[in-house]
């Protein structure tokens, strides 16, 4: 598709060959693009506008089974978009749908422009997106603000609006450098700050509870000289109780205690039909490992747990039921990433926890 443009096209009639992590279980048919960029640019790719329907998107390098750079649902309404910095290569933009909610025609827009770190500065942030995950650059940046918990090299700043108060989850993740997160009402300053999410992490989470309506300035910044790529994943929600969503995810250590009593039911695990409410923590892999959690000892109900890569997915990486009793131990192996744990309940059940936790 050369330098980008605007391509209709349609769902129907094709399969469902492939899946994201941002496009729940995965059961609507997609379509492929080929994109060839010749210099490190900013590819942005979107549905908005153009379709009624409830759609995905998202971006491989190299092959359709290459590493995905780009994953977002529901951007502009149900409809996706995607902005990232692209080093010179072959990629693959993948339309599908969310879930099994439908096909239809779309518009997809495109577009390939030199890379000019946009975001270097508050005059012209990029708009953070939620529902998935966001590429970032620290190329071609200077040293613009610090943060109250951090950052004394090179920074790029975000904005997002919220119009009514909300849950907000963000985390940032590099193989290159320590990322600090710091937001606030004021571009460059630092009202929520972290550095380091978690002993022995260096990627970081913000996890606001009950933000007001208006907009707020996110800044991502590195220690000093050393910088280079990252990695944004962002999730917003109504405001409700801590660990109720997504949005207020909680942080998962070396082991918790809870309850799901006071929470709402807004998810589902794969293997047994239940209708609890249930408490979402939040971790971050840095090395491949493998990591258990289980509720065996001092859970006061039948538990349930599961692992999720996208909190928003309908797809379980692992999920158990009655490990040990009426409790349950759940364990998988994870590549470096974020990714969520839910302590849910069965048959309605709701009441206290215990988490013990191996191999973060």
């Amino acid at each position: 598709m050369g330098s980008g443009g605007s391509f209709p096209g349609t769902t129907c009639g094709a399969a469902n060959d492939y899946t994201a992590t941002c496009a729940g279980s995965a059961n609507s048919p997609d379509v492929v693009y080929r994109l060839d960029v010749t210099e490190l640019s900013t590819v942005t790719a979107d549905l908005c506008g153009g379709s009624t329907w409830d759609t995905a998107l998202f971006i491989r390098s190299g092959s359709c089974t290459g590493t995905q750079v780009g994953c977002n649902d529901d951007a502009c309404g149900l409809q996706s978009r995607i902005s990232t910095a692209l080093d010179p290569g072959t990629y693959y933009i993948f339309v599908d749908g969310y879930s099994s909610y439908g096909s239809g025609t779309f518009t997809l827009n495109v577009n390939v422009a030199p890379y000019t770190a946009p975001n270097d500065t508050c005059t012209t942030p990029s708009t953070l997106y939620f529902g998935g995950t966001t590429s970032g650059s620290m190329l071609g940046t200077a040293h613009n603000t610090t943060g109250s918990c951090g950052g004394a090299g090179n920074d790029v700043v975000y904005s997002f609006t919220l119009y009514s108060t909300t849950d907000v989850f963000i985390a940032a993740t590099s193989s290159a450098f320590d990322p600090v997160l710091y937001a606030s009402s004021t571009c460059g300053g630092s009202t929520w700050c972290n550095d380091n999410a978690a002993s022995g992490v260096t990627g970081s989470i913000l996890s606001l509870g009950g933000l007001a309506s208006g907009t707020y300035y996110l800044v991502v910044d590195s220690p000093g000289a050393t910088s280079g790529t990252f990695t944004l994943e962002a999730y917003s929600h109504a405001d409700a109780a801590a660990g109720d969503n997504c949005g207020s995810a909680l942080l998962l250590a070396n082991g918790a205690t809870g309850s799901t009593t006071s929470l709402l039911d807004d998810f589902d695990a794969s293997c047994r039909n239940n209708n609890s409410t249930e408490a979402v923590y939040a971790f971050i892999v840095e090395t491949a490992r493998t990591v258990t959690v289980n509720t065996c000892t001092g859970t006061s109900y039948d538990s349930i747990l599961y692992f999720r890569d996208d909190c928003d997915s309908e797809i379980d990486i692992a999920c158990d039921n009655d490990s040990c009793g009426s409790q349950s131990s759940v364990s998988a192996s994870f590549s470096p990433g974020v990714y969520f744990l839910f302590v849910d309940g069965n048959r309605g059940l709701t009441g206290t926890y215990t988490l013990t936790v191996s191999g973060l």
